[in-house]
């Protein structure tokens, strides 16, 4: 059995722009993930509303994604892979952050997987790094927090796969099949979030073909 942790924000989560509640289990993406793999796969899934690639949220305390993560990876080894997909929290306007800071980020969390030896083998275990979808026109909360990053947020993807490149690892651009809902600009519906896991599940089967 290959066992992969998902490491990632409200996206990952389930969070319903709808309700600011949880989708139910079967309508997250890391659940249709499990389900379209199977058996062979265990799909653990670590994932805060709000959490950033390395940085403070003043109004939401515990979300720095690199200080929680060699916690997390020591808790659930072996790993075989690590899903990361963060980035746009780091956007949000009350950092005052650009897409550049968010790649530094995204190395920061990187080199945490990379020297952490939590593969069956002692060794860094299979990485792949999905770039967020791109922020739509956002609702009037959402404005509020996000105004300023949304922008920046087309930036993320191309930085990103630099970043990846310099470590080997996989990456994925989710706008090439996703988007962000038309509720909040941010988040997904349903539909997309069975699209999602469906999509990932096959980039998981290549990984281990």
């Amino acid at each position: 059995m290959k066992h992969i942790l998902v490491y990632g924000d409200s996206l990952t989560w389930g969070s319903n722009p709808e309700t600011w509640k949880r989708y139910d289990h079967c309508d997250r993406w890391t659940t249709v993930l499990q389900a379209d793999l199977g058996r062979d796969f265990e799909v653990t899934t670590e994932a805060l509303s709000g959490r950033t690639t390395c940085w403070d949220l003043p109004h939401l305390p515990y979300r720095n994604g690199a200080e929680s993560l060699p916690m997390i990876l020591e808790s659930h080894r072996p790993l075989d892979l690590v899903i990361v997909m963060l980035g746009i929290n780091d956007l949000n306007s009350c950092l005052g952050k650009t897409a550049e800071d968010s790649a530094a980020g995204l190395f920061a969390i990187l080199r945490r997987i990379y020297f952490s030896a939590s593969s069956p083998e002692e060794k860094c275990p299979k990485i792949l790094v999905i770039a967020p979808p791109v922020m739509r026109k956002l609702s009037d909360f959402m404005d509020i927090l996000y105004s300023r990053g949304r922008k920046e947020s087309l930036k993320l993807p191309a930085l990103y796969k630099t970043v990846c490149e310099r470590f080997g690892c996989l990456f994925i651009d989710s706008n090439e099949f996703a988007r962000s809902g038309d509720t909040d600009g941010l988040h997904f519906d349903t539909e997309t979030n069975h699209i999602f896991g469906k999509r990932i599940a096959e980039e998981v089967r290549k990984i281990f073909a």
